[in-house]
């Protein structure tokens, strides 16, 4: 199970919508970043069990931000769910060439996210 998570959105209420849903799984260990970048921040002082980032952010694609954490030594192993407003197969192929393995399509629910962490093996 994921005992820390965080999601990463511009969109604030993206952010609690995801948290909500979350809730709904009795997980309620959640932080949020507004951008990649706020995210490779708290990534540099925290460590996470889940990150749920979604894929179209302005400074940095949730696809980079993907990158970057399996770049780095200490979060390389955290577990990643892409997010996507639109079901974009390029987008996957790509993604699942980066080895992102559970992606969600908004909109979603509880049990959309519980299914891709048993993919993931949370």
């Amino acid at each position: 199970m994921a005992d820390k998570i965080l999601i990463v959105d511009e969109v604030a209420a993206m952010r609690r919508s995801v948290r909500s849903l979350l809730g709904q799984l009795g997980l309620n260990n959640v932080e949020e970043s507004n951008s990649g970048a706020s995210a490779l921040e708290k990534l540099r002082s925290s460590s996470y069990d889940l990150i749920i980032a979604n894929h179209k952010m302005e400074s940095m694609t949730g696809l980079q931000l993907f990158a970057k954490v399996r770049a780095d030594e200490k979060q390389r192993g955290t577990s990643f769910i892409l997010m996507m407003g639109v079901k974009n197969p390029d987008v996957i192929a790509a993604a699942k060439e980066a080895g992102v393995e559970a992606f969600l399509v908004k909109p979603f629910k509880s049990n959309d996210i519980k299914s891709e962490m048993n993919k993931l093996g949370l």
